[in-house]
């Protein structure tokens, strides 16, 4: 019976903290995406998964373990293993001391992650004597008792302030190393040492025959002496510049202007109600915040509320497009007696279709809410034609917007023409 302790490769007794390492491990080393070319790099994988899903549970493990028992004590064991058991004997209880020991501290040991198996635990001089003979190295991974941090042991050491130099060996001082070298090579050290002695005495000797044979006395020459100061050219005296000022201009006092006299009566009615008609008309547009009959704007493209929906008897259609606009519309459909059959608001960017149209002439009036422009279109003939496939009805789209290449042109109207 193969255990799923056996597919994580972590003893029985393992921790819950060793097999969360030992399953990480395993994950990384034989996930599918890492091995393109194993075929059976699926297969591990559930494998490995199906025995950490079980080891991780505490209950499916204690079922697990127990499997494991029944599996063993119901297997056959042949007579040559079988020995008998010596006699137990009741142990006697512990001793108690007088005096309380003092609490022992708590030692930090880790597990090895080697050759795809968690040995351990160990403590942190084992891992150096392991490291130093060569059992494991610097990538090798390892992981703390009592928890589920797996790490590669230089990033051990980084944490536990360690650095390094060859493996787990602490940095020594060159001293020792340069006192062996030196009884190592006794001549080498002995003519060093004439050679030093030999400098310093001729440093200290003050003899500077080499010097003054560089350097002869003859060869000196004194700088030139000076018999009287040197002559120096005058500075001439600072003359400041002209200052000159502009001419102040002479003061011309403002015109005087003609003020009208104060009006009375019927003509001082009469300029009121002239200056309030040409301020209300220079008076800047706002958008109306509802349609003409009272109700809000839709909050979507569509028909307005209150107005009736006429000549919807056949099954013509209009699109009005406004998406090359970005303000929104009010606009009607008006039949040739000049009367208005449909009453829709239109979004910016966005188009509305008109269903259910009666055959006939029509034209698109519409206003620009934010500027309050008013346009109205070319009329355009709605009609039903029938074919040898059956009945054809008029299918029309109709930009609100003047641009190049587009199927209609607006012309502009006024307040009493929409």
């Amino acid at each position: 019976m193969r255990t799923h302790y056996q597919n994580l490769k972590v003893a029985e007794d393992a921790p819950v903290e060793v097999i969360k390492a030992a399953w990480r491990a395993l994950s990384q080393q034989h996930h599918p995406d890492k091995n393109h070319g194993n075929p059976k790099a699926v297969q591990i994988m559930q494998i490995i998964n199906a025995a950490y899903e079980v080891l991780s549970d505490p209950v499916k493990r204690s079922a697990h373990d127990d499997a494991i028992k029944k599996f063993r004590a119901s297997a056959p064991q042949p007579e040559s293993s079988r020995q008998p058991r010596p006699p137990q004997h009741p142990q006697s209880p512990p001793k108690s001391s007088p005096q309380q020991q003092a609490p022992q501290p708590k030692v930090r040991q880790w597990w090895v992650w080697k050759n795809s198996k968690m040995t351990g635990p160990c403590t942190l001089a084992e891992l150096a004597a392991q490291q130093r003979a060569g059992i494991i190295n610097m990538q090798t991974y390892v992981c703390e008792s009592g928890t589920d941090d797996a790490i590669p042991l230089h990033e051990l050491l980084r944490r536990l302030n360690k650095a390094p130099v060859r493996g787990l060996r602490r940095r020594q001082s060159m001293w020792p190393s340069l006192l062996n070298l030196m009884a190592s090579h006794p001549r080498i050290t002995l003519g060093l040492g004439v050679y030093a002695v030999f400098l310093i005495s001729k440093i200290f000797s003050g003899d500077n025959n080499s010097t003054s044979a560089r350097y002869p006395a003859s060869s000196y020459k004194p700088p030139p002496s000076y018999s009287s100061a040197p002559s120096y050219a005058p500075i001439p005296a600072y003359t400041p510049p002209p200052i000159s000022y502009a001419p102040i201009p002479a003061y011309t006092p403002p015109p005087i202007l003609a003020v009208n006299p104060p009006m009375f009566g019927a003509e001082a009615l009469r300029e009121s109600r002239r200056s309030s008609r040409t301020e209300s008309s220079k008076s800047r547009y706002l958008r109306p915040l509802t349609a003409p009959n009272g109700h809000v704007w839709p909050y979507n493209s569509g028909y307005i509320s209150g107005y009736p929906i006429l000549s919807n008897d056949s099954y013509c259609e209009v699109t009005i497009d406004n998406t090359q606009r970005t303000s929104d519309v009010y606009a009607k459909v008006v039949n040739s007696p000049n009367s208005t059959v449909r009453n829709c608001f239109i979004k910016a960017g966005e188009s509305f279709k008109m269903t259910k149209l009666t055959p006939g002439n029509y034209e698109i009036r519409y206003r620009d809410l934010d500027s309050g422009n008013l346009a109205k279109s070319e009329v355009f003939n709605l009609e039903v034609i029938n074919t040898s496939t059956g009945i054809s009805y008029s299918t029309l789209s109709l930009t609100l917007y003047t641009v190049r290449g587009g199927n209609t042109n607006m012309e502009p109207i006024e307040e009493k023409d929409f």
